[in-house]
């Protein structure tokens, strides 16, 4: 079992939104989509000196390129953009800082061989959990673990009461068997007594 709990700071808040600004606009046609540190700090809420020191450390780190002029304009670079796109935790805000060592246990649990790995997150509400287990799936099918037609399924244990929580996690275990194998996802299983939760997960 892997816990691992992140912190959302600044830093993450403003190349969350740069990311979602950037796959926003190219949805609708821009090619290459630019911004100062003003619009990043109305959007943010982020003093704009903050944002400054912000953009300037992606610059350095390769995630942001910078165009020197008046006002200095920023955007995602292309070998950023790639990383995304190659890397099935690359889409997650702060894979390489915040979320990097959870990360890395992930994937060691995952290519362990010989066993089938359960996986705990701990963290708090507004965590990306879905997004983690997702991406965890992903990685899974391209490594060979899973395959790619095999199923990612999510429960989320705030819905329900322990005696639907029983009937659910039956119900989708029974499903996955005969298809073709896959990988659950359960959240919130503080909801569920520690009793309950043994009988189908130890």
């Amino acid at each position: 079992w892997i816990g691992g709990e992140k912190m959302v700071t600044n830093k993450d808040k403003v190349l969350s939104f740069v990311m979602e600004y950037d796959k926003e606009c190219s949805s609708i046609g821009n090619e290459l989509i630019k911004f100062n540190t003003e619009f990043i700090s109305e959007k943010t809420n982020i003093q704009r000196a903050n944002v400054s020191t912000i953009l300037n450390q992606l610059v350095n780190e390769g995630k942001i390129k910078k165009y020197l002029g008046r006002p200095v304009l920023y955007s995602l670079s292309e070998e950023f953009k790639k990383n995304i796109e190659t890397d099935e935790f690359g889409c997650l805000i702060g894979s390489d800082t915040s979320l990097k060592e959870v990360i890395q246990y992930t994937k060691a649990a995952i290519t362990y061989p010989s066993h089938t790995p359960r996986i705990l997150y701990i963290g708090e509400k507004g965590t990306e959990v879905s997004e983690l287990g997702k991406c965890a799936y992903d990685f899974a099918c391209h490594e060979g673990i899973l395959k790619k037609n095999s199923e990612y399924l999510e429960i989320d244990c705030s819905l329900m009461d322990e005696k639907a929580f029983q009937s659910t996690f039956i119900t989708k275990c029974e499903f996955v068997s005969k298809v073709n194998h896959g990988m659950f996802l359960i959240k919130n299983m503080d909801s569920i007594s520690r009793k309950v939760l043994s009988g189908f997960i130890d």
